[in-house]
């Protein structure tokens, strides 16, 4: 794994953090490092092999929406904020970083 992809892995699991712990109150860190585990390395591989950015963060949503009610006693729509606010910060994050980078 390159320098940079350790650096955009630990970015995202920070801003998604501090993102799911501002919406659910308490400080969710071992749970946000966890989904960011199992959705992240799937994520880059899918996007590097496709293209498809914004289709595969939409599936990363809807997965991590799962998770994060698997993980955590929160509704269906809480996990779903949770998710789809923490995704769409850091996707787009990630398009402008691309869009400044080239």
């Amino acid at each position: 794994m390159t320098l940079t992809l350790i650096v955009a892995f630990a970015l995202t699991i920070v801003v998604e953090t501090l993102i799911a712990a501002a919406i659910l109150h308490r400080f969710v860190w071992l749970e946000a490092a966890a989904i960011q585990c199992a959705t992240w390395p799937f994520a880059q591989l899918l996007v590097w092999r496709t293209g498809a950015y914004w289709p595969v963060e939409i599936g990363v949503a809807i997965v991590e929406t799962i998770l994060w009610r698997a993980v955590v006693p929160i509704s269906w729509k809480r996990a779903a904020v949770v998710s789809l606010t923490a995704n769409a910060t850091t996707a787009a994050i990630g398009a402008l970083s691309k869009l400044l980078i080239h």
